[in-house]
């Protein structure tokens, strides 16, 4: 039993390993979730800037955002979903009362 769970996690990473040089080859990094998931091959992603990407990941559904124009590897913006995306998506929903 040890030896099929060794096998099929070995398969796994293998298969991890596969998927993270095809997205180092045809983008260059690999942009990770918190939860570990790669996001720039499968994740939805929306441009919200210049040079700034919001990726949802598919696996446990979160936003990261990663500003691709001042550094030569992404950079991950923590609290950028939080501070200017929410706000935005608040403002717009916010309809005075009595029209």
């Amino acid at each position: 039993m040890k030896l099929i769970k060794r096998i099929e996690s070995w398969i796994k990473s293998r298969k991890q390993k596969v998927r993270e040089k095809k997205i180092l080859k045809d983008c260059g990094c690999v942009c990770r979730c918190e939860c570990g998931e790669p996001l720039n091959d499968v994740s939805d992603c929306i441009m919200i800037g210049d040079a700034i990407y919001n990726y949802t990941c598919k696996k446990c559904k979160k936003n990261s955002v990663f500003h691709f124009g001042i550094a030569p590897v992404p950079i991950y913006l923590e609290d950028y979903y939080n501070e200017h995306i929410d706000k935005q998506f608040n403002k717009a929903s916010e309809i005075p009362k009595g029209l």
